[in-house]
Parts: structure tokens; C-alpha cells; sequence
């Protein structure tokens, strides 16, 4: 598995679909989940009852590529057509380049339709892929080079066959973040995604003429912690409203925020890179100053510490004031 499994959870063995999945079926769900981001195979589930029970995991092939990083994104064209936007990895083994596959069959068997764009000196992953029309697509792509991370979009005018390259909504994006597009009732454009650089949060632009052009930007929310955020999902309701889910680090304060600093550090630098981090700091202060903020540290601890003990009656705040004595 890509991530950490709850416990006690483990996958049921994979096998091949035997096609003839009802793709039109009104409460049809599908989720395609690769097990690595460089090499490897994916798989698929699917639900017919809007995810309350699930059949697979079903294989998906490796189409001739070192590895197949299946994220879900798909659109159905028919009862038991479908296309599905993958990334693969690129010549040299790692992520990402995104491709267009489809299966007439119902899910048993599945066909290389497209690149979507060329091999990229990066990468370029994450389809999200809306129709426009009955031959017209257009997907937004998660790109990122040496120098900084972007979303751009591609559109197909033949269902998928080939693709150019269209815009570029979300031109830096700090390490980079998913996009979520969906079209709207109303025929707009919507594309959501999470901003990974100062101020942290999430954004989203409307088009009015099928992604041609870009409103200006939409902060969602600009309150985030730092960047580990975003990979929204956004649906609009039967009432109209857009609602966008994602994962959030909220924005930490006071002493948190300095063990959360720490915390980052160490995690971002590894322990033997911290530790040379934070001896160059120590270097860096004045000997006297180092002392002094050292001694006043020890010292509110310790007066915190003494008063909860001393002016408390009761056993949990003294409790409290002796662990900070110690």
C-alpha cells in the first residue's frame, strides 16, 4: 500500500476483472490507487452503491511502462466505456508522465489511448480530467522542475487521441499541490487546488469559457501552518454550492508553534542534519545572551512549577507542577 493502512487492515488479494462493469449505473463509484510513485502496478475498486460495499482490488495493466501510478480520475462514456487518466513513470524509472487509457469491456480489459503531454524534466502527474463536450476534454496536470511547481492544462478536440497544451492557472504553487476540476452546471470551469508557499492554504479559479481563460485567483482559505496541505476534492450539490474537502495543517501559536518548528526541522532535516542546524544557531548567539535566555527559561518553568504546587490543593494541578519542576 501507498501510505499507512489502519490496523488490522490488510488488502484482499488482486485478480483480474472480468469486465462487464455498469459504468452508467446512477450510483456507480470507482477509485484507482497505484502502490508506488515510480515503478509498480495499480488497481482498481469499484462500488454500485455509492461506496457503501466495494468489488476488487482488480489489476490494471503496466501498458509497457516501468510502473503505473493510478490516482483516480476517470469519465464514463457509455455503460461499459470509460476512459481513465493515469500517470506513468517516465523513461528513467521515476515519476510522472500522465496518459489516457480506456476499456469497452466493462473494465476487462483496458487500451493505451494517449500521452497526454511529452516526457517532462520533472514531472507531471495528478490528472483531473472534466468533458466539455462530446469529443472535447480538459485535464489539469501537477507539474514540478528543479526550479519550481505549477498546474497546466492540456485539451483534447478528439476524445482523448491528442492533446496540446492549453494554460497555465496556477503558475507557482510553492512544492507543488493536486488540482481538483469539475464542471459546473452552468457550464463554468472550476479548479481547486492547495498553495504550498506563503500564506499556506487553499485557492481555486473559475473559467466562464471552458478554460480558455482564468478569473482572477479565489483564496479559500490562506490560514494554513505550513505545506503540508491541500489535495482537495470538489463536488457541487444539488443545490448549486461548491464544496471542496482537503486536508488542512492549521496554523500553530505560541510555544506550539515553536515545538512545531523543531518538530518540522528535524523531521525535513533528519536527526544528524538538525543537530549540526541547531549547533550552528548556538555558535551564532552571544555567549551572554545564550545564558541569560537559558537561565530566565529555567526559571519561569520552574516559578510555573512551584506556584501550581504550592497555591494548589488538589492532586492534578500539583501533579502538573511537579512534572514541570522535573
Amino acid at each position: 500500500l501507498h501510505g499507512i493502512a489502519p490496523p488490522g487492515r490488510k488488502e484482499k488479494p488482486w485478480s483480474d476483472c472480468p469486465g462487464d462493469i455498469e459504468f452508467s449505473h446512477p450510483d456507480f463509484a470507482m477509485t484507482l490507487r497505484m502502490t508506488d510513485v515510480h515503478t509498480g502496478p495499480s488497481r482498481f475498486y469499484y462500488s454500485t452503491d455509492r461506496g457503501h460495499q466495494w468489488a476488487g482490488p482488480f489489476r490494471l495493466p503496466l501498458f509497457g511502462q516501468h510502473g503505473i501510478a493510478a490516482r483516480t480520475d476517470y469519465l464514463v462514456n457509455g455503460p461499459r466505456d470509460c476512459l481513465a487518466f493515469l500517470t506513468a513513470s517516465k523513461q528513467n524509472g521515476q515519476e510522472g508522465r500522465p496518459l489516457c487509457v480506456r476499456t469497452t469491456d466493462g473494465g476487462g480489459t483496458w487500451k493505451f489511448i494517449s500521452w497526454i503531454n511529452e516526457d517532462p524534466q520533472g514531472y507531471a502527474i495528478m490528472p483531473s480530467t472534466v468533458r466539455l463536450g462530446e469529443r472535447e476534454l480538459l485535464t489539469a496536470i501537477r507539474c514540478r522542475d528543479a526550479a519550481k511547481a505549477w498546474i497546466e492544462t492540456y485539451r483534447s478536440l478528439d476524445n482523448g487521441a491528442h492533446w496540446k497544451l492549453d494554460t497555465v492557472p496556477a503558475p507557482d504553487l510553492g512544492e507543488g499541490n493536486a488540482p481538483s476540476m469539475i464542471r459546473l452546471k452552468d457550464a463554468r470551469i472550476c479548479l481547486t487546488y492547495g498553495h504550498r508557499t506563503p500564506p499556506y492554504g487553499i485557492r481555486a479559479r473559475l473559467s466562464n469559457d471552458g478554460g480558455r481563460h482564468w478569473l482572477p485567483e479565489v483564496i479559500l482559505r490562506d490560514d494554513g501552518g505550513g505545506r503540508d496541505l491541500g489535495y482537495p476534492r470538489t463536488v457541487q450539490r444539488p443545490d448549486g454550492k461548491i464544496a471542496t474537502i482537503y486536508y488542512f495543517h492549521d496554523q500553530p501559536s505560541g510555544v506550539s508553534a515553536r515545538n512545531f518548528q523543531h518538530a518540522w526541522l528535524m523531521r525535513s532535516l533528519g536527526e544528524a542534519g538538525y543537530r549540526d542546524w541547531f549547533v550552528a544557531r548556538v555558535n551564532e548567539t552571544h555567549l551572554g545572551l545564550y545564558l541569560f535566555c537559558l537561565i530566565a527559561q529555567i526559571a519561569l518553568f520552574a516559578s510555573v512549577g512551584g506556584a501550581l504546587i504550592y497555591f494548589s490543593g488538589y492532586l492534578i494541578p500539583m501533579a502538573i507542577g511537579q512534572g514541570i519542576l522535573n
